[in-house]
C-alpha cells in the first residue's frame, strides 16, 4: 500500500476478501501486529497513520482448492479506506491455475433445424462436443445444457464460464434444466453430437441461444466454479449464436395530394 498524497492518512484500513477457490492458511497472516485473520474470508489490517509518500507491505499464504479447474484465473485485490485520504492498494493479483493433463470439453459446431426458427414454432438443435484434454472422460456424465437469453447480453462477470453461465442475473428465458442431455464417457480426442429436441423461441426478438458444456447448476454439479469436471482449462465451455427475429416493422405510407 502507498500514500501518494502530501497529506497523512489517518485510521488506515485494508480488506482483503479472498477468491472463492483458495483457502486461507490459519496464523499465516503478517504483520501479526496489525492483521486480524478471525474471518478467514475476509483478512483485516489496522494500519492506523500512513505518512505522506509513507507505503507498506501485509499479505498472507493460501492453499488452492484442490481439485480446481486449470485456466482459472485467482483474482485477489485489497481494498483501501481511511479518514479523509484513500490509500491506494496493489493492483488486483491474477494467477492462473494449472492442473496438468485432465479433460478439457470443447464445443466444435451447434446449428438449428430450421436454420431460421420462427416464434412459438419448435426447433430442433444440433451440437458437437469434444474432448480436447489428455485424459479420458470417464469418472460420471458429461452434461451438455442449452438455453435462451434475450439479447443485449453480457458474458458472465464471475471468476469461471460454469457459476450460471450467461444467466447469472436470471436473465434467462428458459429456465436452467430444461433442455439437458449427457454422455456417460467421452474419450480423449473423441466427439460427441448432442441432439436437443422441441426448442422454442418465446417471443419476436433477438436471442443469444447457449450451449455449455459440463455446467454447475443444481443437481449437477461437483462444484461452482469447475461443474462435474475439474478441466485443463475452464473457460472454453460455452457457445453461442444469435437466433430469432430482429422484430416486427410497419410499413410507413405515405400520400400525396
Amino acid at each position: 500500500y502507498h500514500n501518494p498524497t502530501p497529506l497523512p492518512a489517518n485510521n488506515v484500513v485494508l480488506n482483503d476478501t479472498l477468491a472463492s477457490i483458495v483457502q486461507y492458511v490459519p496464523g499465516s497472516i503478517w504483520p501479526s501486529g496489525v492483521g486480524d485473520d478471525s474471518d478467514s474470508s475476509t483478512l483485516r489490517w489496522a494500519i492506523g497513520t500512513v505518512d505522506p509518500g509513507g507505503s507498506g507491505s501485509v499479505g498472507f499464504t493460501v492453499a488452492v482448492d484442490d481439485p480446481v479447474g486449470g485456466g482459472m484465473p485467482i483474482i485477489n485485490q485489497a481494498q483501501s479506506q481511511g479518514d479523509g485520504l484513500v490509500v491506494s492498494a496493489s493492483n488486483a493479483v491474477v494467477h492462473t491455475t494449472d492442473i496438468g493433463p485432465a479433460p478439457d470439453f470443447v464445443i466444435l459446431s451447434m446449428s438449428t433445424d430450421p436454420a431460421e426458427p420462427a416464434v412459438g414454432e419448435p426447433f430442433n438443435l444440433q451440437v458437437t462436443v469434444k474432448n480436447q484434454g489428455r485424459v479420458d472422460a470417464n469418472s460420471g456424465n458429461i452434461y451438455v445444457e442449452a438455453y435462451l437469453r434475450p439479447k443485449p447480453a453480457s458474458p458472465p462477470s464471475g471468476p469461471s464460464d460454469h457459476f450460471q453461465g450467461y444467466c447469472e442475473d436470471s436473465g434467462c428465458t428458459v429456465l436452467r434444466g430444461n433442455y439437458v442431455e449427457y454422455q456417460t464417457d467421452l474419450q480423449s480426442g473423441a466427439q460427441f453430437p448432442f441432439q436437443f429436441s422441441d426448442l422454442v423461441l418465446p417471443s419476436v426478438r433477438r436471442y443469444l441461444l447457449c450451449v455449455q458444456v459440463d455446467p454447475c447448476f443444481a443437481g449437477y454439479c461437483q462444484h461452482p466454479d469447475w461443474g462435474g469436471y475439474a478441466e485443463e482449462q475452464e473457460m472454453n465451455n460455452i457457445q453461442c449464436i444469435e437466433v430469432g427475429p430482429y422484430g416486427v416493422y410497419m410499413p410507413l405510407i405515405l400520400k400525396q395530394h
